[in-house]
């Protein structure tokens, strides 16, 4: 594809697209060649250098799909505050405040998750806060053959539970989904297991160990990307072809990125 944008690889799933203002209105052969890369060999696009209001954000989303609204009211007085738009971080009432986060695809415990995340920091911890992004697609082409024999006919359980539901006397969020399953786009099998949220197989599987298998995804470390936040990236991933993760950082520094999900 000729390129018109300035794009950077990295390892791994991850491209960099740079000089591109996207708090403005895109050209429609920019937002196809984001989708030509995004839907194919680089699901996760990180966009440098962004100075958004979270109206940007969500109008720069919508090019994508369609933009949700959470069903977490924010208690926050930000200016520029959308409802689409969800704080994440240990500052202004964020969610998913402090500490590290293990592989998981967003949502994978609804019967709809969302096609895609995108995540723009605002402020960003010295040392730690990284996101690290596996392709699920090339994990399961490395399981071994008695496996994804196996998987192919499972189902995955996901969950997950509040402090908010637990405190208002309410039952979590669960869901089943297929354990492998076809990218709609590029027609590839993927991995749809994670660490975070997925509790057991149905049918059960004696021969399938699930921490044994949160182990392997890790350890193909080839499509792997671990991505250091810098203030002003927004990144952008596809939650069918990519887990991801989160490293530690010091609860004593602050850390706030805006997310927005599309469907």
């Amino acid at each position: 594809m000729e390129t018109k944008l300035n794009i950077r690889g990295r390892v791994g799933p991850a491209l960099e697209i740079i000089g591109l203002n996207i708090s403005k209105p895109l050209q429609k052969e920019e937002i196809d060649e984001i989708n030509y890369y995004f839907l194919g060999e680089r699901p996760v696009l990180i966009f440098k250098n962004q100075k958004l209001t979270e109206q940007n954000q969500v109008d720069f989303a919508k090019n994508f799909g369609t933009v949700r609204v959470p069903d977490k009211n924010r208690t926050d007085d930000l200016p520029d505050k959308h409802e689409a738009v969800t704080l994440v971080g240990n500052i202004h009432g964020g969610v998913i405040a402090n500490g590290p986060l293990a592989f998981h695809s967003d949502g994978a415990f609804h019967s709809d998750p969302p096609k895609a995340t995108l995540l723009y920091a605002v402020k960003i911890p010295k040392v730690g806060g990284n996101i690290i992004f596996t392709d699920i697609r090339i994990v399961y082409k490395c399981l071994p053959d008695y496996i994804k024999e196996k998987l192919n006919n499972c189902r995955s359980v996901n969950s997950f539970e509040r402090r908010i539901d637990r405190e208002a006397g309410r039952k979590g969020f669960s869901t089943e989904h297929p354990a492998v399953q076809t990218h709609p786009n590029t027609q590839e099998k993927v991995l749809y297991i994670n660490e975070l949220h997925t509790k057991e197989l149905v049918p059960k599987q004696e021969d399938i160990f699930l921490p044994d298998l949160f182990k392997f995804i890790k350890k193909i470390e080839h499509c792997q990307t671990e991505y250091v936040y810098e203030e002003g990236d927004l990144v952008m991933w596809d939650n069918r072809s990519v887990q991801h993760a989160r490293t530690d950082f010091s609860p004593d520094e602050e850390r706030l990125l805006k997310r927005t999900t599309i469907y």
